[in-house]
């Protein structure tokens, strides 16, 4: 498996903000007839009772049904037991899941991959920070995949891959917290949104002697959104009422991505990526049943034509690798930006045209790899025009989307070091700074100065390690401001954390885990939080504080 960091790749669609991460994995083949197991047990202190938290069970046979793939979460009996802090105040926070995910593969030859994925799941949440609950998750998804490679004498590969799922959510103020009256909800309350997706993706690899490797390929997502609402649940159910739609979304996008050696040490790396996307805002009316009103944007369409595009320089030296790169990334508004939350603009109370984000960002690094000695040192630079910033509204006021321009820049550094086959040492340090540039103040929703230190120490069939996290105050705030994760209502005092834990290998199949978090029982809250809710029968904190001391083992067995 490997990560790449956005601008440096343009093979996937990435709808989110600056520099998320792509997690690529590999298929496996096997040649013979074997059966493998893998059960886990995982006992939490804080939040839940002891479970089996997942059960795996996979078959693996000759050709051709190659890969048959169960992993399973069960059902807890009972409702989840709510997390403590560090000073043994409860928080409203715990969750359950469940379900199902089932993958059969085919593989009549050796350049032949077929596999059929399907999943059923649901899940609970209670939440600190918000009015309602999360008193269901139920998913369901399928794919299924294609993997031809050798096709023809220029053709390396070709990967095919079309997708559906759906879910289906309900929210409430009453099934996972004591009901309590309130002025915008007097009665039980609930909503229930869902979301219907489909798309698909091609990607073919070129065998050619000018690059090493070229692939180009098309992809295409689609979602719709509905929602109904009943403000007294147990007078006018909403279940008996009709679900009504709100928007759909659209994407289709082309791209390719080349590497091409230069030297025997050296290598070009880029690509570039046009995505068009269509958007139909299907809201009649915005606000509260009380308070509605007709939504100036109601059965509006939006197309917009986004590019983006990467330049990396990568060189190698014995030992040492550096790289820089160019990006440019253009986003189309989420759906929680457009649609969700009620929001609205500057001008209007509709958010729907609110312009896409368009990013611009400068990546080095020096990476430096020994036999008992690692570097790492990377920073980047950005500038981001139409920055899309969320600002929290007043007053039981809708909140407002605004374009803005920013900029960020930061990095962090990472050392690990083995002094002997026992003992492994490292750290790292990372940083980050944002500015808005329009209102002349800090960006929102920016981590602070954060360092981690570690050791890991090997004696007979033990593993033990050890984790100190030193996080700094962060004063750097804009109150009121944020993107739809959160917003900066305070600002964060700085803390350190430490956890210890160890492993032993009992036997062939046998592995058994124990350990402590926040071993010093500290109370503290990170700064990239929210607030805290006004639950009955929980202290209301201004920010949502981390767990408290928390023990936890597992017991893997693997066949």
């Amino acid at each position: 498996m490997s990560l790449t960091r956005i601008p440096a790749a343009t093979l996937c669609h990435i709808p989110f903000e600056i520099k998320p991460l792509i997690m690529r994995s590999s298929a496996y083949y096997w040649s013979k007839i074997m059966l493998a197991m893998y059960s886990m047990a995982l006992l939490i202190s804080q939040s839940q009772p002891p479970q089996l938290e997942l059960e795996r069970i996979v078959v693996t046979g000759a050709r051709p049904l190659s890969t048959i793939e169960v992993v399973k979460d069960p059902k807890a009996p009972q409702q989840p037991l709510p997390a403590h802090d560090g000073a043994d105040e409860a928080i409203n926070s715990a969750y359950q899941r469940w379900g199902i995910d089932t993958q059969m593969g085919w593989t009549p030859d050796d350049d032949t991959v077929v596999l059929l994925t399907v999943g059923q799941s649901g899940a609970e949440a209670a939440y600190a920070d918000r009015m309602m609950d999360g008193a269901l998750f139920d998913r369901t998804s399928a794919s299924l995949r294609w993997r031809e490679s050798y096709l023809t004498d220029w053709l390396a590969e070709l990967d095919t891959q079309v997708y559906f799922g759906y879910v289906d959510h309900v929210m409430d103020n009453y099934s996972l917290r004591e009901f309590t009256p309130s002025m915008q909800m007097p009665n039980p309350a609930v909503k229930n949104p869902d979301r219907y997706s489909r798309g698909g993706r091609i990607v073919a690899t070129l065998d050619t002697k000018l690059w090493s490797k070229f692939q180009l390929g098309l992809d295409h997502q689609y979602h719709s959104h509905r929602e109904r609402v009943s403000m007294n649940q147990f007078v006018m159910p909403y279940q008996a009422k009709a679900r009504i739609a709100d928007a759909t979304i659209e994407q289709t996008g082309v791209f390719v991505e080349t590497n091409f050696a230069l030297t025997n040490n050296s290598a070009l790396l880029s690509g570039m990526r046009v995505d068009f996307w269509q958007a139909l805002d299907q809201r009649q009316q915005l606000g509260s049943m009380a308070m509605s009103q007709p939504n100036p944007t109601a059965d509006e369409s939006r197309s917009d034509e986004l590019t983006s595009g990467f330049l990396r320089f990568e060189r190698t030296e014995g030992a040492h690798q550096f790289y820089v790169g160019l990006g440019r990334g253009e986003r189309f508004p989420d759906f929680w930006e457009l649609i969700g939350n009620q929001n609205q603009s500057e001008t209007t109370i509709s958010a729907f045209n609110i312009a896409p984000e368009l990013t611009h960002q400068l990546d080095i690094g020096h990476h430096v790899r020994s036999n008992n000695l690692e570097v790492l040192i990377n920073a980047f630079y950005n500038r981001v025009d139409n920055f899309i910033l969320i600002e929290s509204g007043q007053m039981m006021n809708p909140n407002t989307v605004r374009s803005i321009k920013a900029e960020s820049w930061g990095g962090e550094a990472a050392i690990s070091y083995r002094p002997s086959p026992n003992w492994l040492v490292d750290a790292s340090v990372a940083y980050t700074h944002g500015s808005n540039l329009t209102d002349r103040r800090a960006l929102a929703q920016q981590p602070p100065l954060e360092l981690k230190l570690g050791a890991e120490y090997k004696i007979h069939d033990w593993t033990l390690a050890g984790l100190w996290r030193v996080v700094d105050n962060q004063h750097r705030v804009a109150i009121g401001q944020g993107n739809i994760a959160g917003s900066d209502f305070k600002e964060t005092s700085g803390f350190s954390t430490l956890a210890v834990n160890g492993h032993r290998r009992i036997d062939r199949n046998w592995r058994l885990s124990i350990g402590v978090d926040n071993l010093m029982d500290k109370r503290y809250a990170e700064h990239l939080s929210t607030a805290g809710a006004a639950v009955s029968g929980f202290e209301q904190t201004t920010q949502v504080n981390e767990p408290g001391r928390t023990f936890w083992f597992k017991l893997d067995y693997h066949l």
